[in-house]
């Protein structure tokens, strides 16, 4: 199968996004499909392949377009235009994208589509919701992927023209063959880490107070932007025992991870994304670190949530804790400080279930399976003679 994952982004990036694109075009290749990365060129002249290695280091190596309509008045519909010519110049099967204006061009122009969808679109701006109305109604949309069950409900309660072409399938993420390889030395006896952004809601409201009751461990939080670092070092001022490492490129992410004795994964019951949208994540999400550190074989502490119990059985796989019960996350982490063979059998627990169920290439391939089959159904429903081809430009 030859696909086409259209993102809107120039890559490198500091946004999750940007790695769980990449990470997808890669498991996307290792399980057989033949895979170009759609990008605007934001810098001619550049080896964007070279960046890409260093900052993400995928796995396997994939096809790049890198179009150059980075900055211009409606740039998402004229890159979508661009990725819909070059896919069928190419004679690619489909075109993958996160983006529902590219996926509405490309479907507009004929191209199999599949929109990957993390949140729900009315927090869209109006001519973006629109667009979806519109896509919902396209024999050209194969089929919407969601990273989870609540979201696929919500989805086909407002749009029940959807129903039989949602598919839900947590992000998953990236096999560890050793993972304690490469810890790099943390200060502190007891080290407790966080990974990922500091947008309101992703946790640092626990993690501060969690610090100061528990002066016997050293937090660490790796990334998230400057402005946010600055405000809560400002706020954690006279809690000692939290580091912040700052931004942190994907490549060296794990070598924080393998030093952790326990990991946190701290979600509100509401969580804002990039610009402290109005959506609320808390209800849909399938956070990357929580599949990190299970690769990892990680002792979790994460808040005990819905949407969460999608991926950790409590008392199994991690420990979970009420999301803003500070005094809950204390006996917790004073639990797996003072007994090490439940922080081992929920780290190994949490691996096993991540290597059965939640691998990045586990996630591909259902994806792709969904794909042929939706692709093999159209081709026996499509009159003879009518190629492919023929039908770039249909607006159905």
């Amino acid at each position: 199968m030859k696909l086409v994952y259209a993102h809107p982004v120039p890559i490198p990036g500091q946004a999750a996004n940007t790695v769980q694109v990449v990470k997808a075009c890669s498991a996307f290749q290792a399980i057989g499909c033949r895979t170009v990365l759609a990008i605007p060129l934001d810098r001619p002249g550049t080896n964007k392949w070279s960046e890409i290695r260093k900052a993400y280091n995928p796995e396997r190596r994939v096809g790049l377009w890198c179009i150059p309509f980075d900055h211009i008045p409606a740039q998402q519909l004229v890159f979508g235009g661009a990725v819909s010519l070059l896919a069928w110049l190419t004679a690619r099967d489909a075109v993958i994208t996160r983006s529902i204006s590219i996926a509405r061009v490309t479907a507009a122009a004929g191209m199999p589509t599949v929109l990957e969808l993390h949140s729900p679109v009315e927090a869209e701006r109006q001519a973006v919701i629109k667009r979806f109305n519109m896509l919902a109604k396209s024999k050209n949309l194969l089929s919407l992927v969601v990273i989870s069950e609540a979201l696929r409900k919500h989805l086909e309660s407002r749009w029940p023209e959807l129903s039989g072409r949602i598919l839900s399938t947590p992000l998953g993420g990236d096999l560890v063959t050793e993972p304690e390889q490469g810890a790099i030395p943390l200060c502190g006896d007891f080290n407790v880490g966080y990974a990922g952004q500091l947008y309101p809601g992703k946790g640092m409201e626990v993690i501060l107070p969690l610090a100061q009751a528990c002066p016997w461990a050293t937090f660490h939080i790796v990334g998230g932007a400057q402005d946010d670092i600055d405000q809560w070092r400002a706020r954690a001022e006279s809690a000692r025992n939290i580091i912040f490492h700052g931004y942190v490129p994907q490549a060296r992410i794990p070598s924080f991870l393998a030093a952790f004795d326990v990991a946190l994964a701290p979600y509100q019951r509401v969580v804002r994304g990039v610009g402290n949208n109005a959506t609320n994540l808390a209800d849909w999400m399938s956070p990357l670190k929580a599949f990190e550190y299970m690769a990892h074989g990680k002792a979790i502490l994460s808040s005990d949530l819905p949407v969460l119990r999608e991926i950790f059985t409590g008392g199994e796989t991690a420990l979970l804790c009420s999301p803003d019960d500070v005094t809950d996350w204390t006996r917790a982490l004073t639990q797996l400080r003072d007994n090490t063979e439940l922080r081992t059998r929920l780290g190994e627990n949490a691996r096993r279930r991540m290597q059965r169920e939640f691998t990045r290439e586990a996630w591909a391939r259902k994806i792709a399976h969904d794909i042929g089959s939706r692709l093999h159904a159209r081709k026996r429903r499509r009159p003879t003679g009518q190629s492919g081809a023929s039908r770039f430009g249909s607006n159905n």
